[in-house]
């Protein structure tokens, strides 16, 4: 069940989307989407009597076998090792999940017009993504699967946090998130084989080079790939709204197919300088206060602002006046 499969670990809000569709725009390679919502909560492919099931049979054994809520991605503590019986569910459920995911926004089309056979879609190799706290679950899977492979996508720390803080999430909880997650994604890439970590920003500034790195560390052969997929997204633009690019029309999570050399002018290489504009002082300190020393082992560099409090605007405006002899 399942030889050799690929499992992409990165952020939300880190552009592992991206990443996802050009790895499954190989004919090789089908994708079941994040790991987290194969057992919980509801994925495009789950009716309510689904996700009901999901938390009984999948989710709550693994809970109940680990003591702890195991394949949440908001969970960033240490993953203990499983036992025989949950590592057999694990995967089974991998297994069932990628012979089922003949879906338009998964494994519908294996190029333009092609649509696999449940037979092709059996014989391909599994891609899951592995979001926050789930990354820290690798040496698990690594046991399960021996021969999986392992992409680490990396992103600059205050772009991440500028897409949670846009959604309401705590800057110094997001901070403490993105240092435990990329601190695991370093320690894996120094130890393990098959691991290979990837910066966002190169990713976009020069995709196609990325992406024939990253596919000969993963074994496939890209002679048959002619044209890669991505999904619709929205985008942050030059004032700040987030909403689908141009008059791409259709809707978000559309596949898309384009010829593998027109992949740059289909990426912004600019999105992380508009997205960290974005962000309030505040939001920026209070993120570097905890994952400043992972941006900086990350090799990212960013600018720390600290931000000017009420309390300390008033005593500069009292001192001002008591030194100047007209404020009387």
């Amino acid at each position: 069940m399942n030889d050799g499969p690929i499992f992409v670990s990165g952020f939300s809000r880190g552009g592992t989307t991206i990443l996802m569709n050009l790895i499954a725009s190989h004919p090789d390679v089908c994708t079941v989407g994040e790991t987290h919502q194969l057992f919980k909560g509801s994925n495009i492919l789950d009716s309510p009597f689904q996700i009901a099931r999901k938390a009984v049979f999948r989710d709550l054994p693994v809970i109940l076998a680990t003591g702890q809520d195991f394949l949440s991605p908001r969970n960033i503590s240490d993953r203990p090792a499983i036992r025989d019986w949950t590592r057999n569910l694990v995967r089974r459920v991998f297994a069932q999940s990628k012979s089922g995911s003949l879906h338009e926004h998964l494994n519908r089309f294996k190029a333009p017009g092609e649509v696999y056979e449940q037979s092709e879609i059996d014989a391909a190799r599994m891609l899951a993504k592995n979001l926050d706290g789930t990354v820290l679950i690798t040496d698990v899977l690594r046991e399960i699967y021996p021969n999986c492979h392992f992409v680490g996508l990396t992103r600059h720390g205050l772009a991440v946090c500028e897409g949670h803080a846009r959604r309401g999430r705590d800057a110094t909880q997001v901070g403490k998130l993105y240092s435990r997650v990329a601190g695991k994604m370093i320690e894996d890439s120094q130890t393990m084989d098959n691991y290979q970590l990837v910066r966002f920003e190169d990713l976009m500034a020069n995709p196609v080079e990325e992406l024939q790195k990253i596919f000969a560390g993963l074994n496939l052969n890209t002679t048959r790939l002619e044209q890669v997929r991505l999904q619709q997204r929205k985008i942050v633009t030059t004032n700040g709204d987030h909403r689908l690019p141009g008059d791409s029309g259709g809707s978000e999570w559309d596949v898309r197919w384009l010829p593998v050399d027109e992949l740059p002018s289909h990426l912004d290489p600019n999105v992380n300088e508009r997205q960290i504009s974005q962000l309030s002082d505040k939001n920026r300190a209070d993120f570097l206060q905890q994952a400043a020393s992972t941006m900086t082992a990350l090799r990212y560099e960013y600018e720390q602002h600290t931000p000017v409090s009420a309390e300390s605007v008033k005593s500069s405006n009292s001192r001002s006046r008591s030194q100047d002899p007209q404020a009387a």
